[in-house]
């Protein structure tokens, strides 16, 4: 099986720790995980301000990793 790795803006950079462990658990579960260059960030930072900019940049994500067939972990 084959994910889409969803890292967002904080586990690259905060938690990375995160990411290893999320790799290091799948990889033993037979789960593979793409890191999709193109994914931006969720929206969740103007999440109080403006609730169509918060879900736009989670839609399009979505989109990118449904035209490489992926799901989104």
């Amino acid at each position: 099986m084959k994910l889409a790795f969803f890292q967002g803006c904080n586990i690259p950079i905060r938690i990375e720790q995160y990411a290893v462990s999320a790799e290091a658990v799948l990889k033993k579960l037979g789960v593979q995980l793409e890191v999709i260059e193109e994914f931006t960030c969720c929206g969740y930072p103007v999440r109080n301000v403006d609730e169509k900019a918060y879900i736009i940049p989670s839609v399009r994500n979505m989109a990118i990793a449904e035209k490489k067939g992926l799901d989104i972990m």
